[in-house]
């Protein structure tokens, strides 16, 4: 079982990425996702993602506006 899970089991993907599982929906309190764009990529509820505006209420932030934070956070 142990050699069939390998060789045919899910691979894990490895990339994570600097704000995954750091940013928390204050609508519904599911985790922000990251998710790219035709305008580039933003961070996003999952409820909202999956179930529209009507299960949550939040808005997607463009992962640019999020470093631009981050940077001003850790320089002060």
């Amino acid at each position: 079982m142990y050699r069939k899970a390998q060789k045919y089991g899910k691979q894990q993907s490895s990339q994570k990425y600097p704000f995954s599982g750091m940013i928390t929906c204050a609508g519904c309190g599911k985790h922000y996702r990251r998710k790219v764009t035709a305008t580039g990529p933003v961070w996003i509820c999952s409820t909202y993602n999956t179930h529209g505006k009507a299960a949550c209420p939040s808005k997607a932030i463009p992962e640019s506006t999020l470093m631009e934070i981050a940077a001003q956070v850790l320089a002060a």
